[in-house]
């Protein structure tokens, strides 16, 4: 499935201080998704549009965070998520909606949810979780 570039969605979202907010109101509602098995429904993390410095940034370099992202909002899992099993011992660890997982983008399925790319990804390609994503370079 191809992701297009929501242009105005990202900018919204890189101007916004509420960039969870932003990032929710742009894939509306989900009751109509089902995420399967252990899988996690994530919205990349796009960063800001002016950098700490000032310095505004191009469409390209925002949209870098798409192609090259390593960050996600997780919003919605799938009902085996972080359940132990034979194969894997998750020890309590878990991303909880709403919260900042990073994970490898190879380990993922692009998909676009509405105006936001997202990504589908098992809950053992987590690597460890955020509290803020902008401290990830």
């Amino acid at each position: 499935m191809t992701v297009l570039i929501p242009r105005r969605a990202i900018d919204a979202v890189s101007k916004a201080t509420d960039v969870k907010g932003e990032i929710l109101k742009h894939v509306g509602d989900l009751s109509g998704i089902e995420v399967m098995y252990n899988r996690l429904l994530v919205a990349f993390y796009v960063k800001p549009g002016v950098t700490k410095g000032g310095i505004i940034l191009a469409d390209q370099t925002k949209e870098e965070d798409i192609w090259q992202g390593k960050c996600g909002l997780v919003i919605k899992w799938g009902k085996d998520a972080f359940q132990d099993d034979a194969d894997m011992k998750f020890n309590g660890q878990r991303v909880a909606i709403g919260e900042w997982a990073v994970f490898k983008l190879g380990d993922g399925w692009r998909v676009q949810v509405r105006d936001w790319p997202c990504c589908v990804i098992r809950d053992s390609s987590v690597q460890m979780k955020v509290s803020d994503p902008s401290i990830l370079l």
